[in-house]
């Protein structure tokens, strides 16, 4: 919870105002509708956690209360209700949508950890193979840059597809250079005659082409990006990592097969 307190009076400052949680069943028709309350004390300007138990006292209450069972009188379909307010009178919470919710159990920082470097491990294999792939039929300070130009497009696809269109102001490759260097900016008009103008457009056009077609035949990079996740605290789930192993998997036997026939060509023609 990450709440609010506004108080009508001041009370004792000391400590914060009372309010308790009941976990409630969804579903109208369920013979068990509501646990019974959990009372807390409100925390201010941080994060509280509050862990619910499995065993819940049922809504009658008092010495003789039974128990009940949060999963399986309470939850209805995979899905649960909580409900929050506050007991002291004539004081208030301040809660929006996103300050309650449910938080998974920690996963092991160690697996976590090693799930990032996977992601990265996978770029790493996916750049190398892309690189031995273009030496097999480009001598090799071509095949560095066609491998640098692979990485930058799968790093800034989105970027390219922004600029091809129109989304992203600035224009293509030679626009772009000729805005610099006559100092020209990108929210005006090219001071040029219109042939010069139609031109610039023209080659952009088909470059920009070119480059974006590009970005949906490489790899996108940044979905293996996970470094985030990590410094941030949340588990990488399991589904964006069989998603990163199938792309990879993929892309490196396509380029492999890709990279056999070319040397097997080059072969023959030796």
């Amino acid at each position: 919870m990450t709440i609010r307190v506004f108080r009508s009076y001041k009370g004792d400052i000391e400590r914060g105002v009372l309010g308790e949680i009941v976990i409630r069943n969804p579903n109208p028709d369920a013979k068990v509708k509501r646990s019974g309350p959990v009372l807390f004390e409100s925390k201010e300007f941080v994060a509280d956690y509050r862990f619910i138990n499995r065993e819940l006292n049922s809504p009658t209450g008092g010495s003789a209360a039974g128990k009940i069972d949060l999963f399986k009188d309470l939850v209805d379909d995979g899905k649960v209700e909580v409900e929050m307010r506050c007991v002291d009178a004539a004081q208030y919470f301040g809660v929006a949508t996103p300050d309650l919710y449910l938080r998974p159990a920690d996963a092991a920082f160690e697996w976590n950890f090693f799930k990032a470097f996977l992601s990265i491990w996978l770029q790493m294999l996916l750049v190398t193979s892309f690189g031995v792939t273009f030496s097999t039929f480009l001598t090799g300070p071509v095949a560095m840059m066609a491998t640098l130009a692979a990485v930058v497009l799968g790093f800034f696809g989105q970027f390219v597809r922004g600029i091809s269109s129109g989304e992203i102001y600035g224009g293509g490759p030679l626009e772009s250079m000729i805005r610099m260097i006559i100092q020209e900016n990108v929210m005006t008009e090219l001071e040029l005659n219109s042939v010069a103008v139609s031109f610039l457009k023209g080659f952009d056009w088909v470059l920009m082409s070119l480059l974006t077609a590009g970005t949906f035949i490489l790899p996108d990079y940044t979905q293996f990006d996970t470094a985030t996740f990590v410094a941030d605290g949340y588990n990488i789930f399991g589904d964006l990592v069989a998603q990163q192993l199938t792309m990879a998997a993929v892309y490196f036997g396509v380029v492999a097969i890709v990279g056999y026939f070319f040397l097997k060509t080059r072969e023959i023609a030796a």
